[in-house]
């Protein structure tokens, strides 16, 4: 049996979509698990290479869409303050629960494709520093949206 998660046939809800990225989170971690060191490329890894491109391709436009939906929500004059404060609120801390996760994910050793960049990741303890100079730069763009979203 199919069941409907939107009644109005609109944009996907925000729970759907943050839901979406965490799905892709642990799928990412099933395909690629965190490795102790990073190992030469052999023909075997071109599969599981594609399919972390094409789950980080999904995350990324996830992300994207809940930043521009949820953007156009807060710059809406018609929202109510209070749900304004309370989608800020609770979508900043998912969104940041989220991304944390990406964070801890590639630090531990992971590699990655991303279909949009392809620099290699460096270590870094720092969150901001490892995202800066990885090639997951939209999530270091998702992480200061999350950052302004929280402040506001």
């Amino acid at each position: 049996a199919v069941v409907s998660t939107q009644s109005t046939g609109g944009p996907p809800s925000y729970g759907i979509l943050t839901g979406c990225l965490r799905g892709c989170l642990t799928l990412l971690q099933r395909v690629d698990p965190v490795r102790a060191t990073t190992p030469t490329r052999t023909e075997s890894e071109t599969p599981v290479l594609a399919q972390k491109s094409q789950i980080i391709f999904i995350m990324e436009n996830t992300l994207y869409v809940l930043m521009s939906q949820s953007q156009q929500a807060v710059m809406d004059v018609n929202m109510d303050p209070n749900d304004v404060y309370h989608l800020r609120r609770e979508l900043g801390i998912e969104l940041k629960t989220i991304l944390e996760g990406v964070h801890r994910h590639f630090r531990k050793g992971s590699s990655v494709a991303s279909p949009r960049l392809d620099r290699k990741l460096s270590c870094s303890s720092s969150y901001g520093n490892i995202l800066e100079q990885s090639h997951l730069s939209f999530f270091k763009l998702g992480y200061q949206f999350v950052s302004s979203l929280l402040q506001a």
